[in-house]
């Protein structure tokens, strides 16, 4: 097992990545690599979103969505999710503005979530024996993370923050 993963090209580029981001954050203050690398995050995101455009439009036409149209309409989301929020981001820091309690970014977050599930509920996404253990694993999630939230906003209710 060791011996592949030393000979794995995806470990050893990976490695090569992260090496590069500790250089670059040697090297580059904290806030500019930061804004830096944002606008670049923006790019890439714009970058994907147009890559999958014809397949998303083709799965807005459809009337029963398969796994692979679902899927696009997941990755279509999330990344037009970080661009809302990494533009969201980016323009309240050069306007020097704390827009961290904006609709806005309710929003994005709503649009992340939606993203999610679309990649993991589309049936048979991973392969044909899994679409049980993925509900399972769903509704597990689901569950531990309502509980969570439910926790979360009894505090804060309670604390008089929200009202």
């Amino acid at each position: 097992m060791f011996k592949e993963l030393v000979s794995s090209s995806v470990l050893r580029t990976a490695l090569a990545l992260l090496a590069v981001f500790a250089i670059a954050a040697w090297l580059v203050p904290t806030p500019a690599l930061i804004f830096i690398l944002n606008y670049a995050a923006i790019v890439v995101a714009v970058a994907v979103v147009v890559t999958f455009l014809p397949g998303i439009w083709e799965a807005i036409r459809m009337k029963r969505l398969d796994y692979v149209s679902q899927l696009t309409l997941g990755i279509g989301m999330s990344w037009a999710s970080i661009v809302v929020m990494r533009g969201w981001i980016g323009t309240s820091k050069m306007l020097e503005q704390n827009w961290s309690e904006h609709l806005v970014v309710a929003f994005y977050i709503y649009m992340t979530i939606l993203g999610g599930v679309l990649h993991i509920t589309a049936p048979a996404a991973i392969s044909p024996a899994s679409s049980k253990r993925v509900r399972a694993t769903l509704a597990m999630a689901m569950g531990v993370g309502g509980l969570i939230a439910g926790l979360l906003i009894g505090i804060q209710w309670g604390s008089g923050k929200w009202g």
